[in-house]
């Protein structure tokens, strides 16, 4: 997690609803960031990306046990001016 708030240290996210059981919780709305450095094997243009985002914790012991948290990478990729094919495989390595 720490390197994801370094690549977007402006991350803000805009709850729009949440659902859960005790067990887990899931929680949608938009998440707006600004990607920076070149973490990502790409030089950023700047730009600050909106887009929808899902969130989903598991919890345990009253304490969170685990994050999963999903949007579209290529339309990050779009508003923010690079390469999705080029941050694909940085983050994932050879895609076939």
């Amino acid at each position: 997690m720490k390197g994801f708030f370094a690549a977007f240290p402006d991350y803000q996210v805009v709850l729009d609803g949440h659902a859960g059981n005790g067990e887990t919780l899931v929680c949608w709305g938009k998440v707006s960031m600004t990607m920076t450095g070149e973490r990502y094997g790409v030089v950023p243009g700047g730009r600050r990306a909106t887009l929808p985002v899902f969130i989903a914790f598991t919890f345990r012991d009253g304490l969170i046990a685990s994050e999963r948290f999903f949007f579209d990478l290529s339309e990050l990729c779009a508003q923010s001016g690079v390469s999705t094919g080029a941050v694909r495989h940085k983050l994932f390595g050879e895609i076939r």
